[in-house]
Order: C-alpha cells, then structure tokens, then sequence
C-alpha cells in the first residue's frame, strides 16, 4: 500500500525524524463516512499531517443516481442509496452491485448534471476534515485520484492520459452507446477532480497531483482504481514530496 511505502520513503529522505504513517483507508468509504472515522478514530492518535486520497466511492453514486431518475431501478435500491449516506456496510453493498448494474444510454450532460450534488457532498466532507485538522494544528494535504474507465483493455491504456481516456469516453456516451456503471463514474469523477483542485485552491490546502504523476504509467492501475506495487510506489513519492516541501517552511500549494 502507499501508507507502507510512504513511511519507508519519509524516513529514508529524512532520518533525523521518526515517521509512522497510519493507514486509516477502509474500502468502499465516501467522504463522509471517512470523516466520521477520522473524528472517532484518527483525531485520538494527534496527528501531524492528515493525507487524504479518494473519489471514486462517491463517484460510484452517480449512476445509480441517474438510473433511480430514469426509474430502471428496484424500490431496493432507493432504500440501499438513502442508507449509504450513512452505513459504511450499504457502501460496501453498493460496491458489490457495480458490476451487476446493466448499460444504460446517458448524455454527457445528464452524467455532469447529476454529479453536482455528488461532488458537492464529497468537497463537503472534505470541508469538515480540513476544520477539524485547523482546529487541531494539523496540516491537511489532499490528493487528486488516478482512476480509468475500463472501457479500454489495460494495454490500451498505455500512453493514454487520464484527460484522453475522457475525452475518448465522452465521444462513446455522445453516440448514445450504452455504458456501464464505471464509465459513468469515470465522466463525473473527472468533474470531481477539477472541482477538488478548485477546492483546495480556493482554501490553501496543500494539493498533489496524482492524476499527472500516474498519466504515463496508467498501466499501472489493477483494476478501475486500486494501484499496483509501482502505481502506490509513485503516489507515495507524490505526498512525500508535499509533506517535506510542508515540513522545510514551502508554501505547499
């Protein structure tokens, strides 16, 4: 994982400080539910410097959004999308049901419509975390996500930046081919992302851009997000370099 490689590179580049990274990244967690963990679980262990690296568990949120609009879905999964706001257990449900969901046709602009309430929700858990770390002088460093559509084989992806991949997807949707529950996540995660960008900008929090640091080795991603050996050895680079730059008196924006 990322955290162990981090703790290894933090204390290689700096051995005059002891370093322990602590890995609070439970699968399946929005925004919201991580900061409810971090309040109930890593405020008590008075950290130093909180990183916070995510986007596509709330951006799973967007199809079922758009499909409960158009009425293709059970009663059930109303239900299950009331509660996941809330269980961690029905986000993992969610999770489960992202390969069962069938192709849906959608516009590119129906798909940036409704990640606005989305995206609105995970920049305001993020919001929350930031408070809660001034409150407690701790320095907050956020990330942008690397994440592919799996609309293209893995060796595709070779020499195809995250922004290609999208502008490639969008061309598919505006054909009104029918696309699965990931590309629809992969549309408005890119929303997502500008608008984390935006955010931390706006707010002057410390921010690492993943999604250039990955763009060449995109193969590098097992799945739709989850990060090989190398893909988490390059993340870890990524955040070591802003948490040193924060501890040397830079800036960090």
């Amino acid at each position: 994982t990322y955290p162990v490689q981090l703790e290894r590179i933090l204390s290689h580049a700096d051995p005059d400080t002891t370093y322990e990274v602590i890995n609070l990244g439970i699968p399946h967690m929005q925004a919201s539910n991580i900061y409810a963990l971090f309040v109930t679980e890593g405020l008590p262990l008075e950290p130093d410097i909180v990183t916070f690296y995510e986007g596509n568990n709330d951006a799973s949120l967007i199809y079922w959004q758009l499909a409960n609009a158009q009425q293709t879905v059970s009663a059930g999964k109303s239900v299950l999308n009331f509660f996941a706001e809330y269980l961690v257990s029905m986000a993992f449900i969610n999770s489960l049901l992202e390969d069962a969901a069938g192709d849906a046709a959608f516009s590119v602009a129906e798909i940036e419509s409704a990640t606005g309430a989305i995206s609105a929700a995970f920049l305001d858990g993020l919001g929350k975390i930031a408070a809660v770390c001034a409150d407690n002088d701790i320095r907050f460093i956020v990330a942008n996500q690397q994440k592919q559509s799996t609309y293209f084989e893995n060796e595709e992806l070779r020499g195809m930046t995250y922004t290609e991949e999208l502008e490639a997807v969008k061309r598919v949707v505006e054909a009104n081919e029918p696309v699965n529950q990931r590309v629809v996540a992969f549309i408005g995660h890119a929303v997502m992302m500008d608008e984390l960008r935006d955010w931390a900008k706006g707010n002057s929090v410390p921010f690492v851009d993943v999604i250039t640091a990955l763009d060449a080795e995109r193969d590098s991603l097992l799945t739709h997000v989850h990060l090989s050996r190398r893909g988490n050895e390059v993340v870890a680079t990524e955040l070591s370099r802003k948490i040193l730059e924060s501890r040397a008196g830079g800036s960090g924006l």
